[in-house]
């Protein structure tokens, strides 16, 4: 699937959810079945990579614990 046809699907993060600290969409993405590991940039970054550009460290451990329990992998 393209980046682009990626990111218009309902269920998909994206990167403003992140930015916004949106947790309820986040959340709900994820129990519809949005992947974890999902590609949000044009670079092939993943959520777990733009996270410590895009909120505090407190936030960003918050969504990484909620993103690894939704499969999302740290090595990627």
């Amino acid at each position: 699937m393209s980046f682009i046809a990626n990111a218009l699907m309902m269920d998909q993060l994206r990167v403003e959810d992140f930015e916004n600290l949106n947790l309820n969409k986040i959340k709900l993405a994820l129990e519809k079945g949005a992947l974890a590991d999902a590609v949000l940039c044009e670079d092939g970054s993943t959520a777990l990579h733009i996270l410590p550009a895009v909120m505090t460290e407190e936030d960003c451990v918050i969504v990484a614990q909620i993103l690894i329990a939704h499969g999302a992998n740290p090595n990627t």
